[in-house]
């Protein structure tokens, strides 16, 4: 695992999609799920990620923005 820059780390935040990232489940078949990750900012709602199989995956790249500030702020 590579290490990350407060300053790296901050860039990346600064350029992520804004807005809250929420999970939706698409509507696909039980032995096939896939579930959107989208990101509402308050004036139009974007797909960030589509994740395949695993809800709990998805619920993980939605957290992501706030798994990293608060890495940041604890540095």
């Amino acid at each position: 695992m590579s290490r990350v820059s407060v300053e790296v780390a901050r860039g990346l935040l600064e350029g992520a999609t804004p807005g809250d990232w929420e999970v939706s489940r698409d509507a696909t078949p039980e032995y096939a799920p896939q579930f959107t990750v989208y990101a509402d900012d308050g004036k139009r709602r974007m797909r960030v990620a589509t994740v395949f199989e695993s809800e709990a995956n998805a619920r993980l790249v939605a957290a992501a923005p706030d798994l990293l500030a608060a890495a940041i702020e604890a540095c």
